[in-house]
């Protein structure tokens, strides 16, 4: 018997131990039944990270989008558009801030693009703390990183949104024209990294915590020599480019 013959509750019993995305992502490319399982309504619910604060009534961040992990959702980019999706693994130790030739994985075709960037909220149930005010939607914020750190920061507007891809395209249309001001050229191949974060801000007319979640856009700002070191381990990258840089 091959595992291909178990009973499909085996297979969703296999299944429940995966925790990291990248996990299921590799599961989904293995067997067809796997990835059906993987996109039922009681397993696409364990891809929701909710907060830890008790007090937040924020709806819980799929986990391409969510910190804590060690890997972060990136996209390669150029006139606006969105070229290809990846994974982008940040070894231990490592610079995080400037994400430099660290392994990746396309996912450009991955279903788990298609599920919304947040899931339900979360009932936290009687006798829990005073629940903190929410803002509207999702924000976004852009940041420039080069070698010396965060060089810059521009706000990005993503609202009514239905998907991680559709929120990630939304936010690379709206920043071409901030990174283009910032001297990121934008007709060459360039990457961008991100996570979707719970913030709380003090609204000082009334004097109470808001509660908004944040889409972080990195947008990597690499010197001539670093993106044409860059251009030669991306897949993506046409050969005419280097010269171009």
């Amino acid at each position: 018997m091959s595992i291909c013959d178990l009973p499909p509750e085996i297979h969703s019993s296999i299944l429940s131990y995966l925790v990291d995305i990248d996990d299921e992502i590799a599961a989904t490319e293995t067997f067809s039944l796997w990835r059906r399982l993987l996109f039922t309504k009681a397993s696409r619910g364990r891809r929701y990270v909710p907060s830890d604060d008790p007090r937040s009534p924020l709806p819980p961040i799929h986990k391409l989008l969510a910190t804590g992990h060690r890997f972060r959702l990136s996209c390669t980019v150029r006139y606006g558009n969105v070229e290809s999706y990846r994974l982008l693994f940040i070894p231990p130790e490592a610079e995080e801030n400037y994400f430099s030739n660290y392994g990746t994985k396309d996912i450009s075709t991955s279903w788990f693009l298609d599920e919304p960037p947040l899931g339900l909220a979360v009932s936290r149930g009687e006798g829990s703390e005073e629940p903190l005010q929410t803002g509207p939607g999702i924000q976004g914020s852009m940041y420039l990183i080069d070698r010396t750190g965060v060089i810059g920061l521009q706000r990005i507007e993503c609202q009514n949104i239905t998907t991680i891809k559709e929120l990630i395209t939304v936010f690379v249309k709206n920043a071409q024209s901030h990174m283009n001001g910032a001297g990121v050229r934008t007709d060459l191949l360039q990457e961008v990294v991100f996570s979707l974060n719970e913030v709380t801000r003090l609204d000082w007319r009334t004097l109470t915590l808001i509660l908004n979640h944040i889409l972080v856009g990195k947008v990597i700002k690499r010197s001539a020599e670093e993106h044409r070191e860059w251009l030669k381990l991306d897949s993506n990258a046409l050969p005419e480019e280097e010269a171009g840089t």
